[in-house]
């Protein structure tokens, strides 16, 4: 997912759809299937039988709720970078928009970096 963020970074006002989009929403599309699975198997498997039950339901309200906010996140990032403009319409549009990416980018990394401290329990 980072490899295809970090790739979206680039874009610029002459990026095409087959050269700086598709790639990377195919990357990030595979890191997401590869990280979701894994992650609430490994999640559910630290619970104890009895809590499943309630263990799953806040483990969907938590990846509902962590998408909402990570994209409130960085709507306000896009809108503080467009709020000044730096060039054309498009200029900005996409300044706005790389700037997204880049925290997106920093974000999974660090979500990769956490994900690392998880250790399997006896």
């Amino acid at each position: 997912m980072t490899g295809g963020v970090v790739w979206l970074t680039t874009l610029t006002t002459d990026s095409g759809y087959f050269s700086h989009l598709l790639g990377p929403m195919l990357l990030m599309g595979v890191g997401a299937g590869l990280a979701f699975s894994p992650l609430s198997v490994i999640i559910m498997a630290t619970v104890p039988t009895e809590d499943a039950g309630a263990a799953g339901g806040v483990l969907q309200t938590l990846q509902q709720v962590g998408a909402t906010l990570g994209l409130a996140i960085l709507i306000t990032v896009f809108g503080a970078v467009t709020r000044t403009p730096s060039g054309s319409p498009a200029e900005t549009t996409v300044d706005g928009m790389t700037a997204a990416f880049a925290t997106a980018a920093v974000v999974t990394a660090l979500s990769f970096v956490v994900a690392l401290t998880f250790r399997r329990r006896a």
